[in-house]
Protein backbone atom coordinates (compact mmCIF):
# COMPACT_ATOMS: atom_id res chain seq x y z
CA UNK A 1 0.00 0.00 0.00
CA UNK A 2 1.51 3.32 -1.08
CA UNK A 3 0.90 6.34 1.09
CA UNK A 4 -0.96 9.31 -0.32
CA UNK A 5 0.72 12.70 -0.38
CA UNK A 6 -1.43 13.76 2.60
CA UNK A 7 -0.37 10.69 4.58
CA UNK A 8 3.29 11.38 3.74
CA UNK A 9 2.91 14.98 4.91
CA UNK A 10 1.42 13.81 8.20
CA UNK A 11 4.27 11.33 8.71
CA UNK A 12 6.86 14.05 8.04
CA UNK A 13 5.20 16.39 10.53
CA UNK A 14 4.93 13.60 13.12
CA UNK A 15 8.64 12.83 12.67
CA UNK A 16 9.48 16.50 13.17
CA UNK A 17 7.37 16.63 16.34
CA UNK A 18 9.04 13.61 17.99
CA UNK A 19 11.95 15.74 19.19
CA UNK A 20 9.54 18.31 20.68
CA UNK A 21 10.98 21.32 18.85
CA UNK A 22 10.37 24.87 20.01
CA UNK A 23 10.06 25.93 16.34
CA UNK A 24 8.32 23.98 13.56
CA UNK A 25 8.85 25.31 10.02
CA UNK A 26 6.27 24.16 7.48
CA UNK A 27 7.20 25.29 3.96
CA UNK A 28 4.12 24.91 1.75
CA UNK A 29 2.95 21.76 3.53
CA UNK A 30 -0.33 21.57 1.59
CA UNK A 31 1.26 21.58 -1.86
CA UNK A 32 -0.28 18.80 -3.92
CA UNK A 33 -2.94 17.91 -1.36
CA UNK A 34 -6.62 17.62 -2.20
CA UNK A 35 -9.10 19.77 -0.29
CA UNK A 36 -9.84 17.08 2.32
CA UNK A 37 -6.18 16.35 3.05
CA UNK A 38 -5.48 20.09 3.24
CA UNK A 39 -8.29 20.65 5.75
CA UNK A 40 -7.10 17.70 7.84
CA UNK A 41 -3.56 19.10 7.77
CA UNK A 42 -4.77 22.54 8.87
CA UNK A 43 -6.83 21.03 11.70
CA UNK A 44 -3.80 18.99 12.83
CA UNK A 45 -1.64 22.13 12.84
CA UNK A 46 -4.37 24.00 14.72
CA UNK A 47 -4.48 21.28 17.41
CA UNK A 48 -0.72 21.52 17.92
CA UNK A 49 -0.73 25.31 17.87
CA UNK A 50 -3.40 25.42 20.57
CA UNK A 51 -1.98 22.71 22.87
CA UNK A 52 1.79 22.73 22.42
CA UNK A 53 4.27 25.38 23.46
CA UNK A 54 5.94 25.80 20.10
CA UNK A 55 6.16 28.42 17.40
CA UNK A 56 4.90 27.30 14.00
CA UNK A 57 6.17 29.11 10.92
CA UNK A 58 3.72 28.31 8.10
CA UNK A 59 4.85 29.38 4.62
CA UNK A 60 2.27 29.36 1.82
CA UNK A 61 1.40 30.96 -1.49
CA UNK A 62 -2.30 30.46 -0.67
CA UNK A 63 -3.65 33.10 1.72
CA UNK A 64 -6.89 31.13 2.16
CA UNK A 65 -4.84 28.66 4.25
CA UNK A 66 -4.16 31.34 6.85
CA UNK A 67 -6.48 30.76 9.79
CA UNK A 68 -7.52 32.72 12.87
CA UNK A 69 -5.45 30.53 15.20
CA UNK A 70 -2.34 31.81 13.41
CA UNK A 71 -1.59 34.82 15.57
CA UNK A 72 0.75 36.77 13.30
CA UNK A 73 0.89 37.10 9.52
CA UNK A 74 3.51 38.53 7.21
CA UNK A 75 2.60 39.16 3.57
CA UNK A 76 5.43 39.46 1.05
CA UNK A 77 5.58 40.63 -2.56
CA UNK A 78 8.69 40.50 -4.72
CA UNK A 79 10.82 39.57 -1.70
CA UNK A 80 9.72 42.64 0.27
CA UNK A 81 7.47 42.85 3.32
CA UNK A 82 4.06 44.08 2.17
CA UNK A 83 2.19 43.94 5.50
CA UNK A 84 2.75 42.35 8.90
CA UNK A 85 1.10 42.14 12.29
CA UNK A 86 -1.84 40.44 13.95
CA UNK A 87 -3.52 38.10 11.46
CA UNK A 88 -6.96 39.71 11.76
CA UNK A 89 -5.43 43.13 11.04
CA UNK A 90 -3.28 41.94 8.10
CA UNK A 91 -5.64 39.54 6.36
CA UNK A 92 -8.16 42.06 5.07
CA UNK A 93 -9.92 42.68 1.78
CA UNK A 94 -7.98 45.91 1.32
CA UNK A 95 -4.53 44.38 1.97
CA UNK A 96 -5.09 41.32 -0.23
CA UNK A 97 -6.66 43.38 -3.02
CA UNK A 98 -3.62 45.67 -3.05
CA UNK A 99 -1.21 42.72 -2.76
CA UNK A 100 -2.77 40.86 -5.70
CA UNK A 101 -3.80 43.88 -7.75
CA UNK A 102 -7.32 42.43 -7.99
CA UNK A 103 -10.47 42.70 -5.89
CA UNK A 104 -10.34 40.12 -3.08
CA UNK A 105 -13.22 39.78 -0.62
CA UNK A 106 -12.08 38.44 2.78
CA UNK A 107 -14.70 37.19 5.24
CA UNK A 108 -13.84 36.02 8.74
CA UNK A 109 -16.06 33.23 10.07
CA UNK A 110 -17.18 32.74 13.67
CA UNK A 111 -14.97 29.64 14.04
CA UNK A 112 -11.84 31.61 13.13
CA UNK A 113 -11.78 30.36 9.55
CA UNK A 114 -11.41 32.67 6.60
CA UNK A 115 -13.21 32.66 3.26
CA UNK A 116 -11.83 34.56 0.28
CA UNK A 117 -13.27 35.33 -3.10
CA UNK A 118 -11.49 36.82 -6.10
CA UNK A 119 -13.76 38.27 -8.77
CA UNK A 120 -13.48 35.99 -11.81
CA UNK A 121 -13.50 38.79 -14.34
CA UNK A 122 -10.23 40.47 -13.43
CA UNK A 123 -6.96 40.91 -15.26
CA UNK A 124 -5.21 38.78 -12.60
CA UNK A 125 -7.50 35.80 -13.27
CA UNK A 126 -7.22 36.24 -17.05
CA UNK A 127 -3.41 36.23 -16.81
CA UNK A 128 -3.26 33.27 -14.40
CA UNK A 129 -5.64 31.09 -16.37
CA UNK A 130 -4.58 32.15 -19.86
CA UNK A 131 -8.01 33.30 -20.95
CA UNK A 132 -7.86 35.28 -24.18
CA UNK A 133 -10.10 38.10 -25.22
CA UNK A 134 -11.33 38.53 -28.73
CA UNK A 135 -11.06 42.02 -30.15
CA UNK A 136 -14.75 42.66 -30.71
CA UNK A 137 -16.56 42.60 -27.41
CA UNK A 138 -13.85 41.76 -24.86
CA UNK A 139 -15.38 38.40 -23.93
CA UNK A 140 -13.09 35.53 -23.02
CA UNK A 141 -12.85 32.68 -25.48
Amino acid sequence: HMMSKGERQNVLIARALISEPSLLVLDEPSEGLDIYAREYLLQTIRAFAETEKMTILYVTHYPEEIQGFMKKTLLMRHGQIFAQGDTADVLTSDNLSRLMNAPVDVRWLADGGVRMHVAADTELVRICYGAKEDGADGRRK
